[in-house]
């Protein structure tokens, strides 16, 4: 695969770093006097790059994720879609039953491919911890948060977002409220 056809499955610091070797952007910059000349010129290359690059699906951006799925689990489960496309045109029991077994099949072999796949990856990064936690995390499928949501209270017309003020604000309206309860009783 040359590098253009696979910049849709590189990150934005790869795309970047590729994008300003394909192209050498002085010239591109430096030929054209006019804001609109020079946008249109700028326009006009990125199109070259980006639009003969080949789609990548979700699924096949899934499949690379996981590298115990070889080439011959792929065939198997694209027969297996067959089968089942073929089951919900007709809606013959003989090809729903060809499909549950072929899927079941398939579930075994990706199963089996998986723990290989683990046990190598194990043995291979025994020394290393690193690699071990993030094999395990791959197992079970732990998530790690990236990011905390951020909150915005409003007191009037004011937006607080700092979180000692939000405290302070809501302390001083339960205090306030709690003054005015013990009034009314």
């Amino acid at each position: 695969m040359n590098a253009q056809s696979n910049l849709l499955t590189l990150g934005t610091y790869c795309f970047q770093s590729h994008i300003s070797v394909i192209v050498n952007w002085e010239e591109v910059f430096l030929a054209q006097a006019d804001i609109e000349q020079l946008f249109s010129s700028f326009h006009k290359k990125l199109t070259e790059i980006v639009v003969p690059l080949k789609r990548v699906s979700k699924r096949q951006l899934k499949m690379q994720f996981k590298p115990w799925i070889k080439k011959g689990i792929r065939r198997s489960i694209s027969i297996k879609n067959k089968l089942y496309k073929r089951y919900s045109i007709t809606k013959n029991d003989y090809y729903f039953s060809k499909y549950k077994s072929y899927r079941n099949r398939i579930k075994h072999l990706i199963l089996l491919s998986k723990r290989s796949f683990f046990n190598k990856y194990f043995v291979i990064n025994r020394n290393n911890m690193k690699e071990t936690w993030k094999g395990i995390k791959q197992i079970i499928n732990l998530k790690t948060t990236t990011h905390l949501k951020s909150f915005m209270l409003r007191s009037g017309n004011v937006k607080i977002t700092n979180t000692k003020a939000m405290a302070n604000e809501f302390n001083s309206h339960f205090a306030n409220n709690r003054n005015s309860n013990n009034d009314k009783n």
